[in-house]
């Protein structure tokens, strides 16, 4: 018969040996209130658990708490070098949002260098706005040579998968030869 009050038992003991998927698992559980109270503290106790194991999605997960202050005030700086860890790690959301810190310079020093070098990671993972992101640097020459050429290509790849916002930019290119 199930029993999620003895499941959660078992699994917190897991979870403090260690063992990498019931951290992940009790961070879930805890963050959607599934079959357990809604309790955000205690699933970005076990996601920060997780991301010392090394999980990449843990990473991405503290990230996400960090920046909308779900878990105490909201921390751009934090949510920043969560983004990086992941980023680092290949997590294609992590390394488009690294990206958008380094460009914007939320919760991180302003990179445009760094910024592409992100998005350029997430363009090799297929990832649209970061291709749009990507253009858009390339576009406006920041960090980067000023490449018409490049960001057209790019603004193409994103646009021919319905990026409205490379759409537009492509037409752009376009009009101005």
């Amino acid at each position: 018969p199930q029993n999620f009050t003895e499941s959660l038992v078992w699994q917190e003991r897991a979870a403090d040996k260690g063992y990498l998927p019931a951290q992940t698992s009790l961070a879930a559980r805890f963050e959607t209130g599934d079959d357990v109270p809604h309790d955000l503290a205690r699933a970005a106790k076990w996601y920060a658990r997780a991301a010392e194991n090394g999980a990449a999605t843990a990473h991405l997960k503290m990230a996400r708490l960090c920046q909308a202050g779900e878990v105490g005030p909201r921390d751009e700086v934090a949510a920043a070098e969560w983004f990086l860890k992941a980023a680092g790690q290949g997590e294609v959301e992590a390394q488009y949002e690294a990206g958008l810190c380094c460009s914007t310079g939320r919760g991180h020093p302003l990179d445009y260098q760094a910024a592409a070098h992100w998005f350029r990671a997430a363009v090799e993972q297929k990832h649209i706005p970061s291709a749009f992101a990507l253009g858009q640097i390339y576009l406006q020459g920041v960090g980067l040579p000023q490449d018409y050429v490049e960001a057209a290509r790019l603004f193409h790849a994103a646009g021919s998968e319905g990026h409205a916002g490379a759409q537009f930019h492509l037409g752009l290119c376009l009009e101005q030869g």
